[in-house]
């Protein structure tokens, strides 16, 4: 007996790698847990998974990707081909074991390093020599997750969808092979749900399962398990569903999930507890499920039962071989067991298309009603996306069920023109990428200010040709009448001194500066130095930031009848204001102002004016008095501010 099995193992030596690590069997097991993930994410997402703006429709829409159209050993044959988002990620449950040896001993994790690592150690001695490749040492979490050799993992499945949402040209084929990668990425964690795959259990077989080392829960386990306890009502564990909900990493439900398996449920070669003898080829046991303690043995059935959930679980069955040797796990077994672990892979990955779906938000923040709208989109960062994903593209606009127009998105900056939108209207836009739906909040449309379409105006204009007040009150009770920055005191000015400095604008700020020093030949002389700054509303209608300084320096020498008199005096007026309203705007001039307005006040950030004067006489070298004045006047009272354009 013990020949005929060695002749049996060598004639699978050839055939070892592709046999040992079927898990849940990849054409049709794979494929329909994936399908029974999907619709169960889509049946519980909108009060279990999402966010209230967001909806998922993976079943209306077809993107393009990389399609497995034929498997193999060592190479498969792959062809751009079109699904919808569902379908890409049912064929992750068959591409993941494709090509197969290079999948084979990569969709093993044992959670508590049974062998002192993680990935599978149990009968892999002759892996390098039939097909001369290295021995990986990848376990599945890792090969799911991270490893850089696998182009469809979670890792690349986040990038390829970033990269959708950025690429408008590539967006349809980045699509179809960020959900690939989901898929191949949800097979993977199902495998954390299969007993011999989280304990260190290599288990070969052929000839449907009668030769070789065959598990019993992966050679009885079908896909109508799948239809019966996959997509009904049928609760996962509760423990392990508290975890997934709150998990923050698709890591992290990997690890809960495998453990779950790891600690509640024998394979054939890894059972342990009172008058049970097989462990995993002599290695250590795994101590957990143990019969005569949490698995306790039922006289009236034969059967050995585990409470998990709050239900009766059929964990082994009689002794094999005449009433001795291992505990068999038969086909009521394996049902029992799926009915548990089966919804609970199914909640774990729904939570795991919850991760991978970006958390986004649309707001429009105006819209008027000649037909202009603006609006961003953000993105929320988390655990798994800690880069922002900036979107391109078109955004629907809807006033109530019916699409009204088309607003563009350049790096999550929503503009529109040419919308059929009238005031009082509600309306909301809408962001779509690969069956992913978000809808912002509805906002009013409001009526189009009168200074909207001067904006355009204004950023033509080349400077800023006056700034000035009238009736100027200071607190020492002086007055000024008049001042106008755009024409410094002086008799040799007669023009604008401002009509050749130019505006530097930056989007909606803008700067003009100038500086002049004249008579710089002569003894008397002055400088006068002039800034101006501010930012337009979005709509060109308020100024909302304004500031100006204006320094002027004099400087003058004179004698008469023997005196020598000098005066050195400097001036600086200091004005900042708030949200000036636009009064006038036609093709020569676009006014920014308040007049005999109680309130003006309240739009005054800071008015003063500082004077600093030295006056010298007598004698030339020996002068016979000094006088130093420091005068500062701060404002009290207006009558008018006016910023002109031009």
């Amino acid at each position: 007996m013990k020949k005929m099995i060695s002749i049996v193992i060598g004639f699978a030596t050839y055939f070892f790698v592709i046999l040992i690590t079927s898990g849940y069997e990849n054409t049709k097991m794979h494929t329909s847990i994936n399908e029974a993930i999907v619709d169960w994410f889509w049946y519980r997402s909108p009060s279990n998974y999402l966010p209230n703006n967001t909806l998922i429709k993976f079943s209306d829409l077809t993107v393009e990707g990389h399609k497995v159209v034929q498997g193999g050993k060592i190479a498969v044959n792959e062809s751009i081909t079109s699904m919808t988002p569902k379908e890409w990620i049912v064929h992750g449950g068959f591409s993941a074991d494709e090509p197969q040896v290079p999948a084979s001993l990569r969709h093993f994790y044992d959670p508590v390093s049974i062998d002192g690592v993680t990935y599978l150690t149990d009968f892999v001695e002759n892996y390098a020599i039939t097909y001369n490749q290295p021995l990986p040492k990848m376990d599945a979490k890792e090969w799911a997750i991270s490893a850089t050799d696998n182009p469809y993992n979670w890792k690349y499945a986040k990038e390829y969808l970033g990269n959708a949402f950025y690429n408008e040209s590539k967006r349809s084929q980045y699509l179809g092979d960020a959900y690939r990668a989901l898929g191949e990425t949800l097979h993977l964690f199902a495998d954390m749900g299969c007993p011999p795959h989280v304990r260190n259990d290599a288990h070969p077989a052929f000839a449907n399962g009668y030769l070789g080392d065959p598990d019993p829960y992966e050679e009885l386990i079908k896909s109508t398990q799948v239809l019966e306890y996959g997509t009904s009502n049928i609760q996962p564990d509760q423990v392990s569903a508290a975890a997934f909900k709150n998990a923050k990493t698709a890591a992290a439900i990997f690890e809960t999930m495998a453990l779950f398996t790891n600690k509640n449920f024998f394979t054939l070669d890894t059972q342990y507890g009172t008058d049970i003898t097989p462990t995993i080829n002599d290695r250590m046991p795994y101590t957990s499920p143990a019969v005569g303690s949490d698995v306790l043995h039922n006289p009236n059935d034969n059967y050995y039962y585990k409470t998990i959930n709050g239900k009766q679980i059929k964990m082994l069955g009689k002794r094999s071989y005449f009433g001795w040797g291992k505990h068999t796990i038969d086909l009521a077994c394996v049902k029992s067991q799926a009915s548990v672990l089966i919804p609970t892979i199914v909640e774990g990955g729904a939570n795991i298309i919850k991760l991978f779906i970006p958390t986004m938000s649309v707001t429009i923040t105006d819209a008027k009603d000649d037909g202009s709208l603006s609006g961003t989109i953000k993105h929320t960062l988390n655990s798994e996306y800690t880069k922002e994903i900036k979107y391109n593209g078109k955004i629907k606009i809807y006033k109530g069920s019916a699409v009204i127009g088309e607003a563009a998105c350049a790096n999550n900056v929503i503009s529109g023109t040419g919308l059929n939108i009238k005031k009082d209207e509600i309306i909301y836009a809408q962001l779509e990428v690969g069956g992913m739906f978000y809808k912002s909040e509805g906002v009013t449309v409001k009526e189009k200010p009168a200074g909207f379409d001067c904006l355009n105006s204004i950023l033509a204009c080349t400077k800023v040709s006056s700034f000035s007040i009238a009736s100027y009150t200071f607190s020492d009770g002086s007055s000024s009448n008049d001042l106008n920055f755009g024409f410094p005191a002086g008799a040799e000015f007669t023009g604008n001194w401002f009509s050749d400095a130019q505006i530097t604008w930056n989007g909606l700020s803008f700067e003009i500066q100038k500086m002049d020093i004249r008579n710089k030949t002569a003894p008397s002389g002055d400088t006068v130095y002039c800034k101006m700054q501010g930012r337009l509303s979005k709509d060109g209608s308020v100024l909302e930031e304004f500031s100006a300084k204006w320094i002027r320096h004099t400087y003058t020498d004179a004698s008469w009848q023997n005196q020598y008199f000098i005066n050195d005096k400097v001036t600086i007026y200091d004005f900042s204001y708030i949200n000036l309203p636009l009064t006038k705007c036609d093709q020569y001039s676009k006014w920014f102002e308040l007049d005999l307005n109680l309130s003006i006040n309240n739009h005054v950030v800071k008015s003063s004016i500082y004077i600093y004067e030295m006056d010298i006489g007598g004698k030339p070298g020996a002068p016979i008095y000094t006088t130093r004045t420091n005068k500062e006047s701060v404002a009290s009272t207006f009558s008018k501010i006016r910023v002109s354009f031009q």
